[in-house]
């Protein structure tokens, strides 16, 4: 069996702030495997964006290591890490320089990492901008007279420019409207197939999540508590956090921000399950023990004191 392109191992990450100490990730692992693209869902202030910096490596975890690997199964040293990675974010403002044209804000990594030449940047330039399909016209123009898609798919380009094989996706369709989503998500998609990339893709949006991934793993306050893949998901929610996130997302009960907001708040670490205050399926034991990671007959992994009575614990 063919290993996975890039392993997360037991990553914590905690913020600190004088006497205040918030969790932000709590011994997460993930794997990514070649071609895949793996989903990140959760509310707002689960971890996602942590867990993508630390990813990229623009932020150190406390525990825990990122390893990725190449062609032949061997460890990346840091170099060439950095060149087989890259990442679109949220706002391609935040990627694409206002003082620089789309051409060298497109070829900026290649100048930095590689020692190419200006007619072999220029060819890989006009290259990526060909499998994004964004006209050539653009590309001595500037970030602020393109439209928003357009700017996203510039910064799509950029992250394409250094032949990577995984790119970290971070929200990269929530600013722009859903005509132009459904044509990026499209792009990204047949990106994928056409460079045999692997994403990982982090968003709130579980539509969007659900079209995009082959797995999905739900992140709750810096932990995950279910992993399946996207068909499994979607026929069936074990953890009762994942339940009510696909029902919010789905119409039919919206997520109670009240609660919400007094949880995420809360800096007392709990002995127990760190659901059982919003849970409305919690035993008795929830409140008292914390439930392990376990992977089920499905193929699934839960962490929670409801799940299938076969299981064999893997984290």
């Amino acid at each position: 069996m063919e290993p996975p392109l890039i392993t997360l191992s037991n990553i914590s990450k905690t913020y600190r702030e004088g006497k205040t100490e918030v969790k932000a990730l709590e011994n997460v692992s993930l794997v990514v495997n070649k071609g895949e693209t793996v989903g990140i869902i959760g509310e707002s202030g689960c971890g996602k964006t942590t867990l993508s910096q630390i990813t990229l490596g623009l932020l150190k975890q406390d525990t825990g290591h990122v390893r990725m690997i190449d062609e032949n199964g061997k460890k990346l040293d840091e170099k060439l890490f950095y060149q087989t990675i890259s990442s679109v974010f949220q706002d391609p403002w935040g990627s694409l320089n206002p003082r620089m044209s789309i051409f060298n804000s497109i070829a900026e990594p290649l100048v930095i990492t590689r020692n190419f030449d200006k007619h072999e940047i220029k060819k890989r330039v006009y290259q990526v901008i060909d499998q994004v399909q964004l006209n050539t016209e653009l590309l001595d123009k500037y970030p602020h007279t393109l439209s928003g898609g357009q700017r996203q798919r510039a910064a799509i380009a950029r992250a394409l420019i250094s032949d990577p094989t995984l790119i970290i996706l971070d929200e990269p369709t929530s600013a722009l409207d859903v005509s132009v989503q459904a044509q990026i998500l499209n792009l990204l998609k047949d990106l994928q197939e056409q460079n045999n990339l692997s994403y990982i893709f982090i968003s709130h949006d579980l539509p969007v999540v659900m079209y995009l991934s082959h797995r999905i793993a739900v992140l709750y306050r810096g932990q995950i508590i279910e992993e399946g893949s996207s068909t499994d998901l979607m026929g069936q929610q074990i953890h009762p956090y994942t339940k009510q996130l696909f029902s919010s997302a789905f119409g039919k009960n919206k997520l109670d921000k009240a609660i919400l907001d007094e949880v995420l708040d809360s800096s007392d670490q709990k002995v127990g399950c760190i659901y059982e205050f919003r849970c409305p399926e919690k035993l008795t034991q929830c409140a008292n023990e914390a439930p392990n990671l376990i992977k089920v007959d499905s193929g699934r992994e839960v962490a929670c004191f409801l799940q299938p009575q076969k299981q064999t614990e893997t984290k």
